[in-house]
């Protein structure tokens, strides 16, 4: 690969395009905060923990994960409502008792509400520092001449506090607060494969491993150009993985891919679930959570597919028909680990929180169970069912299982081709009920959990079960890539095309000679060429 330096990393002495057999491919150099970005900015850059971003509109997902893209008239409205909002809270304007040295280091001057030349100073003092963190990058002169206008302003209208809400508010709704950019270096051409500057990788960086902005040791190594080489870039990510904020990466990375949001409006038919209730629902979730995090941190591929242990309170607990044991020790979350029983339980495919959120309202749904296999698991596109088809889940019959009953709506000779790939993997769960309790029978029939996985790459072949399947699939380098590929998809908010062919086969040979360890896939992400380049389009730099 041309373009870098003795040690694999960019050269940022900008003299052509980089290549990599065909080409790096090309990442959007102008992305919105999301929705969950935009909460955890306000959180890190004001200590606002409310959420403001809820009520906006829902962000793009058609690529299986959330990206921020174009900006709608509510939208619009929504952020300059807001950004008001924010500014009038923080700056005390609701009435409430408010540290001004606490928004900014720089503002440590103004705890007496300082005049004249030395609010002046103070107030330069407060859009450069503030200003630095909140664009993500140093201000430019023209935007502090304008910033220090507004303050002026505000101060002469009212006082130091209105000209520094006037200045916050702005910043706000500046497009540098609300999108990432990455600029074009001169003399580069549309198609030229460039190196990402330092302070846009930095913001790579702490979006990617903490769905937020980047702090001050991080704006700090961008400035002193240590981010320059790939060792740099790991030391940090390394770094930052360390830091509590990770776990809002890894948390939304598996929500999204696993389609959790799902699972907070769940709900049951009460008559035949008389155990499913709010309390459980949320009892699941906290379970489910934990049991994913438990994986990052070891960083096992295995454990997320075939751990044997699980992590409960007292409702999930009796869901899993396990005991807490006495000698069990509370962790900080109120939940304990437990072993589950043997042959029945394993791994992510049979927690109860993910089959209850798979599972219809009144029975078992080998439909989505199959579905969420071959899409989530093994990277599969598979096409929508015909509009006129009757979609419509077979009701429940006595002396029919659910097996039974869903084998009959095959017929449809248009369905056929589809649930020939979803069916034979989604009867599969059937030892699992609506709620993902664990059984044996179903209306007097003992449950036949048999199974095929077709067309599924290396993971082919019969199974008994689901824990036979997850062995299947932690074996299998078809679910391995895949996971390659969600894990990319979620880091540059986009789909994988043949040009990042060199980026992600190399991505994929890092993960598989770490022994599948999720830890250094999320790594190897900063590593690959694409993560640390960009191709160059048409789009206008920003204003």
């Amino acid at each position: 690969m041309g373009n870098l330096d003795a040690g694999g990393a960019p050269n940022r002495n900008y003299e052509g395009p980089v290549t990599c057999e065909d080409a790096t491919g090309a990442a959007t150099p102008m992305r919105r905060l999301s929705r969950v970005e935009y909460d955890y900015v306000l959180e890190d850059l004001l200590g606002i923990t409310a959420s403001h971003a809820a009520a906006f509109p829902a962000d793009d997902s058609t690529i299986g994960f959330e990206v921020g893209v174009s900006i709608s008239d509510r939208l619009a409205r929504d952020y300059l409502s807001t950004g008001e909002t924010v500014a009038r809270e923080v700056m005390g304007g609701d009435g409430s008792p408010v540290d001004l040295a606490s928004i900014d280091p720089a503002l440590g001057c103004a705890a007496d509400l300082p005049e004249g030349t030395t609010a002046d100073a103070c107030a330069a003092g407060f859009i450069r520092s503030f200003g630095r963190r909140a664009y993500r990058r140093p201000l430019n002169e023209e935007e502090v001449t304008a910033l220090t206008g507004l303050f002026r302003t505000g101060r002469e209208l009212e006082d130091f506090r209105t000209g520094i809400e006037l200045v916050l508010n702005a910043i706000l709704v500046s497009p540098s607060f609300l999108y990432r950019f990455e600029l074009t270096p001169a003399g580069a051409a549309v198609g030229d494969v460039v190196p990402i500057a330092d302070y846009e990788l930095a913001s790579r960086l702490s979006f990617y491993l903490w769905r937020s902005m980047p702090d001050d040791e991080l704006l700090d190594a961008a400035e002193a150009g240590e981010l320059r080489t790939a060792g740099d870039v790991e030391a940090q990510t390394r770094r930052m993985m360390d830091d509590a904020r990770f776990e809002r990466s890894y948390q939304d990375f598996f929500r999204q891919w696993l389609g959790l949001d799902r699972l907070a409006n769940l709900d049951k038919d009460g008559e035949l679930y008389a155990d499913w209730n709010p309390a459980l629902r949320t009892s699941l979730g906290r379970s489910l959570n934990a049991f994913l995090a438990s994986t990052v941190e070891s960083g096992s591929v295995e454990d997320l597919l075939m751990g044997g242990y699980a992590f409960v309170d007292e409702p999930t607990a009796s869901l899993l028909g396990v005991s807490i044991p006495s000698s069990a020790t509370m962790r900080p979350d109120g939940l304990y680990r437990v072993e589950l029983p043997e042959g029945e339980r394993a791994g992510l495919l049979t927690h109860p929180a993910l089959l209850a959120m798979l599972g219809k309202t009144n029975q078992s749904d080998p439909i989505h169970r199959g579905i969420f296999v071959r899409t989530r698991m093994l990277c599969e596109q598979l096409e929508p069912a015909p509009n006129d088809v009757d979609t419509t889940p077979p009701d429940l019959a006595p002396g029919l299982t659910t097996r039974e009953r869903f084998d009959m709506h095959r017929s449809e000779p248009r369905c056929a081709s589809c649930h020939t790939l979803i069916d034979p993997i989604g009867f599969g769960f059937e030892n699992y009920d609506g709620i993902g309790r664990y059984r044996e029978f179903e209306e007097g029939h003992a449950i036949d959990a048999t199974g095929m996985v077709n067309a599924g790459g290396d993971a082919n072949g019969p199974f008994d079960g689901a824990i036979e399947l997850s062995e299947r699939l932690s074996e299998s380098r078809t679910f391995h890539t895949c996971m390659t590929s969600q894990m990319f998809r979620f880091a540059s908010g986009r789909i994988e095309t043949r040009t990042d062919a060199c980026s992600t086969d190399d991505l994929r040979a890092r993960f598989e000679a770490s022994g599948w360890d999720l830890r250094e896939l999320i790594v190897g992400i900063t590593q690959t060429d694409d993560f640390l380049h960009r191709e160059v389009d048409a789009l206008p730099e920003a204003p």
